[in-house]
């Protein structure tokens, strides 16, 4: 190796390991890759870190009045820039983030269409594993890039880095996360945006949503979940209600951020933190999109900007028909783009994420501010909804709201020429995948597909298949089985799965979310109600009796087999993250052309953890083989040796020796060997006389 090479080696491992930040070949600015780069690579840190602090001892507070930062103990006319500081929702707790780059959200990584995306992750935490998957990238010929652990790779664990590298094969609006426990909470996520390889003048802006708890990380939110969430004088914690009946997540946010900045509300709507808001500058005149990614991990959001109309494009990174709205609902997985034009008087207007909850404020906040507005938090009003004028709302998890108009998801047209396959074909395979909760045995209420709640492997499943336990047998009817029973498809079946809510605890929208795939939408159904959202039964249009766990079928029999009618094949949208309203269904297909071990699960992190997931095993028989040294990992001793333990090969004189199985010869046995075993005798006896002879006559002197 010449000292130049060496050199350039050292240069590299250099800047891997000591400089946090994202490099690529023939970068503009940070974290974006020039278009005409065929390879674009960036560094990734994991590591822990605090809110409100600038640095080692260096703690920052809000002033109330004028809602600037200052150091503590620091010089109170020198104020902080807030771009150097994880914000949060300014709220004094500490509590520990796990963050890319000392960043929430991680930076934006932008490439463009089929370039050779290289991602060097590297685990700087202390005690936990990760892994990073990159949402609504299909990873087509790469599927051990996926991320998901126990799944398609091992975590990294402490100290290790692991190298994504992966061709993304369409333009679109996706992110990147951890997908070990429950690490989103942590703050391990980052919006990844791929953008086709020509010029568009339309200037962009990035809205990345998160719901956020500034006591509890995700340990203990997850534990609370898992023993009861009881406060200190004993009284349980009650899900929150949404203003269509349905319950919101068991967890205690306290806000939700909009790109990394939120402020805490009391019971009034009062405020309790004065956090500088993330501002988006505008032009009067100009038109601008809008990439909104939903990162959290529980709460459904309502997304708008005062005094401006939305026109939606894009769903899920893929284009759609435009959408003029008011308000569009996001929930954890999902990404919507909409183009504003900034034709308004100048000045301030708020951007919101507010929630579904009717009593609890845990609404986000941002500023869109046009140039020359003065610097002040907006007065804006929301959008007014009335019968005379009802709103436009993309998106509903419900079949109508008082008020407004709702566009659901599968009236949405995809504006490409990209029609859903037809159910005519020889290799139609149709699932029906319910989701429910089940009290187990130990009072713990799991959550199961179909009965059974997932268990993840112990080994990278996808490439170490031949090391795979915990499938399962045969299930007691009624009841939930925890282990793994994959769905099988081979390369070419038209596959549709109708996702449905029904059972114990169908109370809750599911965000389901489909790794390897964007699937067409072919339809919503939704619960029963009257005019007050009162639940009159589930969507009639499943059969489904008791607890639903395998037996659920379309209530009209002429349905089976693809045959919904009223479905507009041509024009469904697609989507790799839909919302299955509690107590409705969904309906989604596609084409199994994409060989690998699939994981699809509710987006919700902790719904996924209590079983809520299952995997689609595709056309494993062409799955392209993983990296030279991809790593492995695996319980020790493995279960297989556990069962049928190795027999000792050193034998002690106080250990215990299988004794051989006893043999008895015949007579006729006996005497030929015998006779064979004496002429072996005979045999040697004369060759040690004709040597001895020979040995004589060699030693006699003359």
């Amino acid at each position: 190796m010449s000292l130049i090479q060496f050199s350039k080696q050292t240069c590299r491992l250099f800047l891997l390991f000591i400089i946090p930040g994202t490099l690529s070949d023939g970068h503009g600015s940070m974290g974006t890759c020039d278009m005409d780069a065929t390879t674009c690579e960036f560094f990734l840190d994991v590591q822990l870190w605090l809110p409100m602090r600038k640095g080692v001892n260096q703690k920052v507070y809000i002033n109330e009045t004028n809602g600037k930062l200052y150091l503590h103990g620091g010089d109170p006319n020198v104020t902080i820039d807030p771009d150097d500081v994880v914000l949060a929702d300014g709220s004094k707790h500490e509590r520990v983030l796990y963050l890319f780059n000392k960043t929430m959200p991680g930076p934006t990584l932008t490439v463009y269409v089929n370039q050779e995306v290289i991602v060097h992750v590297k685990n700087n935490l202390i005690s936990d594993g990760i892994s990073v998957h990159f949402h609504g990238i299909e990873m087509r010929g790469t599927p051990w890039m996926d991320g998901a652990a126990f799944i398609t790779q091992c975590p990294i664990l402490p100290g290790q880095t692991f190298t994504y590298r992966f061709r993304p094969n369409r333009s679109g609006t996706y992110f990147y996360h951890s997908h070990t426990g429950t690490q989103i909470n942590m703050g391990l996520s980052g919006a990844f945006i791929v953008k086709e390889k020509q010029t568009d003048n339309t200037e962009e802006h990035i809205i990345f949503v998160q719901d956020y708890s500034n006591e509890q990380t995700s340990d203990e939110v997850f534990t609370r979940m898992y023993l009861g969430d009881i406060n200190p004088d004993g009284v349980p914690l009650r899900p929150s209600g949404k203003i269509d009946g349905t319950l919101e997540t068991l967890v205690d946010f306290k806000s939700s951020l909009i790109n990394g900045r939120g402020r805490v509300f009391d019971s009034q709507g009062g405020e309790l933190t004065k956090t500088p808001l993330s501002v988006f500058m505008v032009e009067h005149g100009k038109q601008y999109r809008f990439r909104v990614i939903g990162g959290g991990f529980g709460i459904q959001h309502k997304v708008s900007v005062d005094g401006h109309k939305l026109k939606l494009i894009a769903a899920d990174g893929l284009d759609v028909e435009p959408v003029i709205a008011d308000f569009f609902i996001l929930h954890s997985g999902e990404r919507f783009d909409f183009i504003i034009q900034a034709n308004e008087t100048a000045s301030n207007y708020w951007i919101r994420a507010d929630t579904l909850q009717p009593i609890k404020n845990l609404a986000g906040y941002a500023i869109l501010r046009y140039e020359g507005s003065e610097e002040v938090d907006p007065i804006s009003s929301i959008n007014m909804c009335n019968e005379s004028i009802p709103c436009t709302v993309v998106n509903c998890p419900f079949e109508t709201y008082p008020n407004w108009n709702c566009v659901h998801i599968d009236e949405m047209h995809s504006s490409n020429n990209d029609p859903a396959p037809l159910a005519t074909s020889a290799n139609f395979k149709e699932f029906f995948v319910n989701m429910a909760g089940a009290l187990g045995e130990d009072g713990v209420v799991y959550l199961h597909m179909n009965g059974i709640s997932l268990k993840l492997p112990t080994v990278s499943a996808l490439t170490q298949p031949k090391e795979l336990t915990g499938l399962c047998g045969k299930c007691m009817p009624n009841k939930v089985c925890f282990c793994n029973r994959p769905l099988n498809v081979d390369f070419g079946d038209v596959v549709q799965i109708n996702f449905l809510s029904r059972g114990f605890l169908n109370v809750i929208n599911h965000p389901i979310h489909i790794h390897g795939y964007s699937v067409h939408v072919l339809k919503v159904g939704y619960r029963q109600t009257n005019a007050s959202f009162a639940n009159l039964g589930d969507n009639a249009d499943i059969n489904c009796p008791g607890q639903c766990y395998s037996n659920a079928s379309w209530a009209n029999e002429t349905w089976k087999g693809g045959n919904i009618p009223g479905v507009d094949l041509t024009r469904a949208p697609r989507k790799d993250t839909i919302t299955v309203p509690a107590g409705g269904y969904a309906v989604v297909r596609f084409v199994a052309d994409n060989p690998g071990l699939w994981y699809i699960h509710c987006h919700q992190e902790f719904h996924s953890k209590f079983g809520m997931g299952l995997l689609l095993n595709d056309s494993f028989s062409r799955i392209p083989p993983p990296p030279a040294g991809f790593p492995e990992c695996r319980s020790f001793p493995p279960p297989d040796w556990v069962a049928n333990p190795p027999q000792p090969t050193n034998n002690d004189d106080d250990s215990e020796v299988d004794k051989a199985e006893e043999r008895t010869f015949s007579e006729e046995e006996f005497w030929g060997m015998f006779g064979a075993l004496m002429f072996v005798i005979l045999l040697q006896f004369i060759l040690f006389i004709i040597c001895m002879n020979r040995h004589n006559k060699a030693s006699v002197s003359f």
